[in-house]
């Protein structure tokens, strides 16, 4: 594993957050101290879930470093910056690996070194034990699949593809997983084909659309496994004039929500960012305190159309998180 410099963790710290913590007193130096390294800062999802962890490092008296890199393709900047998290010795740790195979490494090694270490975001499989904070991302998928086949009218044979994110990451692997499998065993859905988007990008859905487009003219519905992404296909979709292609896509990025209402976007699957971020702070105050934490902590998943969006909005936002 490289080793680096932990001032370069330090300076780090200043770019991304703006600030580190400062130890004024004995009450600030005793807090517990955590850090927590996410896939990117470039979509509404990532900025709900910082949201989260700064309210209930907040609630809880907990020095928190939230570090990420530029987008989410950016996977050796990250392992950069996991390995400087772990030379400053934190209490605990969390990460939403860009790589999930190539960041077991340091997470192993960081308990190793007796710090508190959980995935957020991200389920990895190994190692055992290590705790897990975010959505059932098989459920999501499955659930996907499942709307298609209610919402979309009565068609044998339907045409259906996926534009899904890196397939080094976890959680697109298991969205796919999900609605593959759901396809294939309740509907008689062809789906025709399953692109990648490597950092999850509107720009890369975009293309991607386009060519799934010019391909199968025939086409009634594509699953993105990323707001960013359905946002990507539906610009290209009305750029194409593609009024009756169907869009299922996940996260509660409200400019999804919005195309939701407007009947632009068939359905998202939810999952509330604020509550993972919250969560995670939570389950690593739990765990510095010695208490056992469970493997998996999921959050809820709902499927939002357009006849239940504006009641979703109205109970999403009511905690006054800005869109």
């Amino acid at each position: 594993m490289k080793k680096r410099l932990v001032c370069l963790f330090l300076m780090v710290c200043v770019l991304l957050t703006g600030c580190m913590p400062q130890k004024n007193n004995t009450m600030e130096e005793n807090r517990k101290r955590v850090i927590v390294i996410l896939k990117a800062m470039d979509s509404i999802h990532w900025m709900e879930v910082a949201d989260g962890l700064r309210q209930a490092a907040n609630d809880k008296n907990i020095s928190l470093t939230i570090l990420y890199p530029k987008q989410e393709s950016d996977t050796d900047t990250q392992l950069d910056m996991l390995q400087d998290a772990i030379d400053s010795e934190p209490d605990a740790l969390a990460v939403a690996p860009c790589d999930a195979v190539a960041a077991q490494e340091y997470m192993v090694h960081a308990r190793e070194q007796g710090i508190k270490t959980m995935y957020i975001d991200e389920e990895v499989n190994a190692p055992i034990g290590m705790p897990y904070i975010g959505s059932d991302n098989t459920l999501i998928g499955q659930m996907a699949a499942e709307t298609l086949q209610t919402q979309m009218p009565a068609r044998s044979g339907a045409k259906v593809a996926v534009i899904a994110g890196s397939q080094e990451q976890t959680t697109h692997n298991r969205r796919v997983e999900g609605f593959e499998a759901y396809i294939r065993d309740h509907t008689d859905f062809e789906l025709t084909e399953i692109c990648r988007v490597n950092n999850s990008s509107s720009a890369g859905a975009r293309q991607e659309m386009e060519r799934l487009a010019e391909m199968y003219p025939d086409l009634d519905a594509v699953f993105c496994t990323s707001a960013m992404m359905t946002i990507g296909a539906l610009q290209q979709k009305k750029r194409d004039g593609l009024d009756n292609l169907r869009l299922v896509g996940v996260d509660t990025q409200s400019d999804a929500l919005t195309a939701v209402q407007d009947g632009d976007i068939l359905a998202m699957v939810s999952q509330n960012g604020y509550e993972i971020g919250y969560r995670t702070i939570e389950t690593m105050v739990d765990a510095m305190n010695g208490k056992t934490v469970k493997e998996h902590t999921y959050v809820e998943n709902r499927v939002i159309i357009q006849t239940n969006v504006k009641s979703f909005l109205s109970e999403y936002y009511k905690e006054g998180r800005e869109s």
